[in-house]
């Protein structure tokens, strides 16, 4: 690197801390683990909302709040899914889209788009540019299950698992 440049240069140079448990590579070529899907997004409400509602399925939910951050979640935890906030500080969605395409060990994983903005111009340049999917926000928890499901598998966890859970010793 040259004199010049610092790691502090651009924030995309910089690696966030990364969880030491992260899976290395995708769960699914793993076909022992449940899938994982990575939430990109600045509001911390939505990617806890994502993963409170997805508790239900047999996936693993992890989150960043900034683009580079997520990219670099991304590239070391290999997800079977993105989903990508297009409106974010440190890297937008835009960025994170293009940094993902570029290398080789993140070209493949399918990214759906979450965005407030409503341009159907935005939809077309962003869908040519390789989203899997795209879904305006607020987002209806069931279009979210179903945009993910076109890509990766989610098994509903059956309601009896909470069978032996009763409410009489919390009154």
């Amino acid at each position: 690197m040259p004199s010049s440049l610092t790691p502090t240069a651009h924030p995309a140079l910089i690696a966030p801390q990364i969880n030491p448990d992260a899976v290395p590579v995708s769960s699914q070529e793993q076909g022992q683990r449940k899938p994982r899907i990575l939430c990109i997004d600045d509001d911390p409400d939505i990617s806890r909302t994502i993963t409170l509602r997805l508790q239900d399925y047999d996936v693993t939910v992890d989150s960043a709040l900034y683009g580079t951050q997520g990219f670099w979640q991304a590239a070391q935890t290999r997800p079977d899914l993105i989903l990508l906030d297009y409106s974010m500080p440190n890297g937008n969605g835009s960025f994170v889209l293009d940094s993902l395409r570029q290398k080789p060990d993140t070209r493949e994983i399918p990214v759906i788009m979450l965005t407030g903005h409503r341009d159907a111009q935005l939809r077309q340049t962003i869908a040519a540019r390789g989203v899997a999917g795209f879904l305006l926000k607020p987002i209806l928890f069931e279009d979210l299950v179903s945009e993910i499901k076109k890509h990766i598998e989610l098994s509903h966890l059956p309601a009896e698992r909470w069978s032996d859970v009763s409410m009489d010793h919390w009154t």
